[in-house]
């Protein structure tokens, strides 16, 4: 399938993101009194939101020993994988991000189709992207110290999530604009990152762990696709305790993750480059 020209993905990036804020605004007080990561923490959201006790939930626990065996397999069934359609990501090399805390994350909002991630024939826009620390999904178990989640929709509002995984090393060059002005919980600034470097945020032709699953934040809507990459990050101890410093204390005792979900039915598959 041919995709449309930049200038109409635009046009419908713009309108599905206005469309998913005029819901979130709508939203907004209800969802600050009726959840939080504390005393009205994900043990209790399905009280207010019912989709957050439905059968396909996220995040996960992911096998790593099925995964290494799809792997293995996606490598040796090269014609397999291209049938299966294959992942792509198209990000602008840069581009002027607004970035605020949103009371539950630190979140940076992308202006109307300067990203893009491809499924097969589908593709879906980037709208903003965010972290959790320590990391939603597990692999065997562990956390890793951080979790970014990049937010993509489609022109009928469907959702596709990317998940990278963070682990401590060296500083991250990319994310470091951002770092440097984290805003707190009480700050309510938006704060412009200009020429930011977009189309180093996730690799061009990732091999991701994949799923049906949910929002991992009320109201836990179900139905979004889930690509959680293989291919890790690193940023520094301090960066890491930056974040974490923030996401702490009595009002996130836990951090700002929601714990792994029941897998339930659910197939997890492996999706390679196309």
């Amino acid at each position: 399938m041919k995709r449309p020209p930049r200038s109409t993905r635009r046009a419908i990036a713009a309108a599905v993101a206005g469309l998913l804020t005029v819901g979130v605004a709508a939203t907004a007080v209800d969802a600050v009194e009726d959840w939080n990561y504390n005393d009205l923490g994900p043990d209790t959201w399905a009280e207010s939101f019912p989709e957050c006790g439905g059968a396909e939930q996220s995040p996960i626990n992911i096998d790593a020993e099925a995964v290494d065996a799809a792997l293995a397999q996606l490598k040796a069934e090269k014609r397999g994988a291209k049938k299966v359609g294959g992942i792509s990501v198209d990000y602008d090399k840069s581009a002027t991000v607004e970035v605020f805390n949103n009371t539950h994350t630190v979140q940076v909002d992308i202006p109307a189709g300067a990203g893009s991630f491809t499924i097969g024939e589908n593709t879906y826009d980037l709208l903003q992207f965010h972290f959790h620390a320590p990391s939603e999904h597990a692999v065997d178990g562990v956390l890793h110290p951080l979790e970014m989640h990049l937010v993509h929709a489609n022109a009928d509002g469907e959702l596709a999530v990317l998940g990278i995984f963070m682990e401590e090393g060296r500083a991250n060059k990319v994310l470091a604009p951002i770092w440097a002005d984290l805003p707190d919980v009480d700050d309510t600034r938006r704060i412009e990152v200009d020429d930011f470097r977009l189309s180093k945020l996730a690799p061009k032709k990732p091999t991701a762990v994949s799923y049906m699953g949910s929002l991992t934040t009320p109201p836990c809507s179900e139905s979004v696709s889930w690509f959680v990459l293989d291919q890790d990050q690193q940023m520094s101890e301090e960066q890491i305790d930056d974040f974490e410093e923030i996401f702490s204390g009595e009002e996130f005792p836990e951090g700002n993750r929601r714990p792994v979900q029941p897998l339930n039915d659910r197939e997890i598959s492996v999706t390679g480059k196309n």
